[in-house]
C-alpha cells in the first residue's frame, strides 16, 4: 500500500494563495507550521470568511526584526484571541504559536 498524503501536499499553498489573492504582494506569505515555538510581535490580524470557515490572517514580525510578515490559519482558539486582541485594539502584542496535540495556541 502506497504512503496516504496529506491535505497540505495535495492543495500546496492554498493559504498562501488565498492571502495573495486578498493582499497582494504587500506583505511576504510565512507558513504557518514554520512559526511553531518561534517568539513573534503580532502587528494586527484580519479574518475572512470562507465555505470552509473562518481564516484569521496574521500581520507579524520576528522580534529580532522589523520586517513584516504575513501568515494565515483556520485555527478556533488563535482567532478566538485575535478576534479579542483587535476588538479591544491591543495590538502590538508579543506571542508565541504552539501546538496541543489537535489544536493550536498563541501565548
Amino acid at each position: 500500500m502506497s504512503e496516504l498524503k496529506s491535505f497540505s501536499e495535495v492543495m500546496p499553498g492554498l493559504a498562501e494563495q488565498t492571502a495573495k489573492e486578498k493582499y497582494g504582494d504587500t506583505k511576504e506569505f510565512y507558513p504557518f507550521p514554520a512559526l511553531f515555538d518561534k517568539p513573534i510581535i503580532v502587528k494586527d490580524a484580519e479574518f475572512l470568511e470562507g465555505d470552509l470557515g473562518e481564516t484569521s490572517f496574521i500581520f507579524f514580525n520576528f522580534e529580532d526584526d522589523e520586517k513584516e510578515w504575513l501568515s494565515s490559519t483556520m485555527s478556533n482558539v488563535i482567532g478566538s484571541k485575535l478576534h479579542f486582541a483587535k476588538k479591544d485594539a491591543l495590538f502590538p502584542l508579543k506571542g508565541t504559536i504552539t501546538r496541543h496535540g489537535k489544536y493550536y495556541d498563541i501565548n
